[in-house]
């Protein structure tokens, strides 16, 4: 399976490669551009700009970025006008954008450097990533395709979902797929997630996305028996295990969610969560009320409220 997509990808990609590194160019260009200061006061840095929108949801609310950390962010500058091709200062300069929500400016520093290392899986990966969060889904499900193509996947022991990069091609992909609304695609691609998850992190996330679109795919055997193994005094812990008790009947949903006070991360995982097993369970009424919170979440670059959004979105 994982071969056969693999050059599906790669025919895929090698139509689109050529053009989407034009569109990358311009996004640094603009962004660049965007910071030389007007005549209105001193010129702002990108660690300085103000809170501003990043981008628009795909149900039209305005999505605000926030807060450069300045003193690491002058640092990482500072590192990088003397070693500019290190890729790990790349990186640490990408994280501190995309822990501030500043996620097209990390598209547009992965994009300068893709031009130069077009077929870096780290940063197809990365930048894929990010075009999820600014609702880029075809330009996600591009750069992911493209790295599952030229990735070298390996089946690892005990490593962490941050450092495994071969569970999360696969996962990201998935993530941009079901958010496009190619819910057959997305399947594949969270079974071969599954498949390269090396943590308890990956694990559970994995198989809540895997449960999830086989119910909504009208599949209920197959998603009771992907949740089976999973059960308490495991060690397992988190939003997403507090999914699967709630989709096992080992926990009611009362026991692990409070719509009333839910925020946050904690909404956006467990309450998209949440209302699509109400949705199975046959209580639209409460599936859809939940829904629409999630979706209006300020935790706007959550994975759950990006699928409540999306979701909603196509209804439109």
């Amino acid at each position: 399976m994982t071969e056969d997509l693999q050059h599906e990808g790669q025919s895929m990609i090698r139509n689109r490669h050529g053009r989407r590194l034009g569109i990358a160019s311009l996004l640094l260009l603009v962004s660049c551009a965007g910071r030389e200061g007007t005549d209105d006061g001193p010129p702002q840095t990108e660690a300085t700009e103000q809170r501003g929108v990043e981008c628009t949801s795909l149900l039209g609310r305005p999505l605000y970025a926030g807060e450069v950390d300045a003193p690491a962010f002058a640092a990482v500058n500072a590192k990088l006008a003397d070693n500019p091709d290190d890729l790990n200062l790349i990186f640490a300069k990408g994280l501190l954008l995309e822990n501030a929500r500043r996620f097209t400016a990390a598209i547009a520093l992965y994009s300068a450097r893709l031009a130069e290392d077009p077929t870096n899986v780290t940063l197809l990966r990365r930048r894929g990533h990010r075009y999820i969060n600014i609702r880029e889904h075809a330009a996600a499900i591009a750069d992911l395709e493209q790295a599952a193509s030229l990735h070298t996947f390996k089946k690892v022991k005990a490593l962490g979902y941050k450092e495994n990069l071969h569970w999360a091609i696969w996962y990201y992909l998935g993530l941009a797929q079901a958010l496009h609304g190619d819910l057959e695609a997305a399947l594949v691609s969270f079974r071969e997630s599954h498949a390269y998850s090396a943590d308890k992190v990956a694990l559970l996330a994995s198989i809540n996305w895997i449960h999830n679109l086989l119910r909504r795919l009208g599949r209920p055997q197959e998603a009771s028996k992907v949740i089976a193994p999973i059960n308490e005094g495991m060690g397992y812990s988190g939003n997403y295990f507090k999914n699967i008790l709630v989709y096992k009947g080992l926990k009611k949903e009362s026991d692990v969610f409070d719509e009333g006070t839910a925020k946050g991360f904690v909404l956006g995982t467990m309450g998209y969560g949440m209302a699509n097993w109400r949705r199975a369970s046959g209580d639209m009424e409460g599936a859809e009320r939940l829904l629409r919170k999630v979706a209006n979440s300020d935790a706007w670059h959550s994975n759950g409220v990006m699928a409540a959004e999306a979701e909603l979105a196509r209804r439109n």
